[in-house]
């Protein structure tokens, strides 16, 4: 980050980009949109504060399920707490999106499954109307938490967990307002 602050980019915000595409408002000659998946703690300590002597933007894609409460001060953890994602989305360098509430194979650990069925992927068998309800449902959760607990008004950006895509998702994105 700080290699690429030096080199004249700019980092962006999702919404920025989004910006330029649909209104053609102006963006930096350089810029660079950075992104982190699902909300460790190193996002708050590490990556924080490099953006903020940086002046560069982020977002992270948080697995919503994997967010501490705010009170939650174990010092063993590996993921934020919504105090922490709080502090970050007011610094004005953070933006976050949804890597779901809790798709990322809960039942393997969140390892790859051994079926190779990952992440938002449909189930064997599974109708479409099951799976808009399990995975819509999921996405609807983890957005609210994103807006309740940060402020953000719009959750614009969704990263699909393990890169597994499914063509019946788009149209649940859609409905959720997800265009990134």
């Amino acid at each position: 980050i700080r290699a690429l602050s030096e080199a004249g980019y700019t980092g962006v915000s999702f919404d920025e980009l989004q910006a330029y595409v649909l209104r053609g408002e102006p963006l930096p000659d350089k810029l660079v949109v950075i992104t982190f998946d699902d909300g460790y703690l190193s996002n708050y300590t590490i990556a924080a504060p490099i953006l903020q002597q940086t002046g560069m933007k982020a977002t992270v894609a948080l697995i919503a399920s994997h967010i501490k409460d705010a009170d939650d001060t174990d010092s063993s953890r590996h993921s934020l707490n919504w105090n922490e994602v709080k502090s970050m989305y007011d610094s004005g360098r953070f933006q976050f999106g949804s890597h779901t509430y809790d798709l990322h194979n809960p039942k393997y650990g969140g390892a790859n499954a051994p079926d190779g069925i990952n992440g938002i992927m449909r189930e064997k068998g599974e109708s479409q109307s099951q799976y808009t309800e399990r995975v819509g449902s999921d996405l609807a959760q983890s957005i609210s938490l994103i807006k309740q607990h940060t402020g953000q008004t719009t959750v614009n950006y969704f990263s699909y967990p393990y890169g597994a895509y499914d063509r019946w998702m788009q149209p649940i994105l859609e409905k959720n307002g997800i265009k990134i």
